[in-house]
């Protein structure tokens, strides 16, 4: 494989050796031991052109990987997958694609819900497997993107009432319960969200 023979150079050099992905071993090699962000970021973009061969034997495995039990797996499989969707030979694979996503809601969050959740809404993916994931991610007391699962709820679904879990999540002082109270007032009335947020002002 050409793909990072040589691990314990510089990133910088690292990069100048790769030239795209030869087979599905070496992208699963990547997935699992490119550890700076930004060096797999332009790695998982030569996907969008690889050959016919590794595509499309990489993206259908690449669906499946979206459940996977390893969090570091799950979250660059859908960077990739981003990547495989930008090429016209992603319409085969759309439908799938869309159904199956939903399995990154069933796994506790990770990174890639940044970009994840707000795709969901771009997408207006709101089927019931996802609203149920949502539901499912909000709920999490200990998962640090509860609450951007909850503001994803509610764009997908306005009618939803998601007030009584982000005060829940305020009471219980979740890691981000400060930015909370700063959006209270998008989801309660506004004298209501002023007095939650006077009761709870950081540093009072």
């Amino acid at each position: 494989m050409r793909l990072l023979r040589r691990i314990s150079r510089t990133w910088r050099a690292t990069w100048r050796t790769f030239d795209g992905y030869d087979d599905w071993e070496e992208i699963v090699w990547g997935i699992d031991n490119v550890g700076f962000y930004q060096v797999f970021e332009e790695q998982a973009k030569s996907l969008t052109g690889a050959d016919d061969t590794v595509y499309h034997d990489a993206v259908p495995r690449l669906i499946v990987m979206l459940d996977d039990e390893e969090p570091l797996r799950r979250q660059n499989a859908w960077r990739l997958l981003q990547c495989a969707s930008e090429s016209p030979r992603f319409a085969a694979y759309e439908e799938e694609y869309r159904r199956s996503v939903v399995a990154l809601l069933h796994h506790p969050s990770v990174r890639a819900y940044n970009k994840f959740l707000p795709w969901l809404v771009e997408q207006k993916l709101s089927t019931p497997e996802v609203l149920a994931g949502l539901r499912e991610r909000m709920m999490g007391n200990d998962d640090a993107y509860a609450p951007q699962a909850a503001y994803t709820l509610a764009e997908l679904v306005p009618t939803v009432d998601i007030a009584p879990r982000l005060l829940e999540l305020i009471e219980q002082k979740h890691p981000r319960w400060e930015s909370i109270l700063h959006r209270l007032p998008n989801y309660l009335p506004a004298d209501e969200a002023e007095r939650v947020f006077e009761a709870n002002r950081p540093g009072r």
